[in-house]
């Protein structure tokens, strides 16, 4: 092991401690004042920026109220029911959503508001085709009720026929 003087343990730290500041300065200089602000921001940037918030926000209440009263007569929509004017809601809802994203496509927050419109037209879709098919079920078990009912009371004729 090297054994030093005091004088030379001063003189090491003090060169030691001088690199330590001089890298220091160096790597504060790179990173605060090189390029000038980087993530600086003017007022009118942020103000517009804040603007485009509130914007979507207000677009994204809408659409909701609209998306919500969509869902709403969705859930009560009948198709044995023939009210057309409840169909045309149901779709000018889903263009009302769509018209939201069409007169802001350049911001892709609002691409949402075409999904959801999609969802619900789906839903929509699916809830008149189940209610059908649903429908087209009963309708077919009665025919079948009623066959069977008619079997049973041919067999019942046939029967008496034969037993004569």
């Amino acid at each position: 092991m090297i054994k030093l003087s005091l004088a030379e343990r001063r003189e090491h730290f003090l060169l030691l401690l001088g690199a330590f500041v001089l890298a220091m300065t160096i790597l504060g200089f790179v990173l605060f004042y090189s390029d000038g602000p980087r993530f600086a921001i003017s007022k009118e940037d942020l103000a517009l920026r804040i603007r485009d918030d509130q914007k979507f926000e207000e677009s994204a209440k809408l659409a909701l109220r609209y998306v919500d009263s969509a869902s709403l007569q969705i859930k009560r929509f009948d198709p044995s029911v023939q009210a057309v004017f409840i169909e045309n809601d149901i779709k000018k809802t889903f263009s009302d959503v769509n018209a939201i994203y069409a007169q802001n496509s350049f911001d892709n927050r609002y691409g949402i508001f075409a999904q959801a419109a999609v969802f619900y037209e789906n839903y929509y879709v699916d809830r008149r085709e189940l209610k059908g098919n649903l429908n087209d079920i009963e309708r077919i078990s009665k025919n079948l009720d009623d066959c069977i009912v008619n079997r049973k009371q041919l067999q019942q004729t046939i029967n008496m026929m034969n037993a004569r």
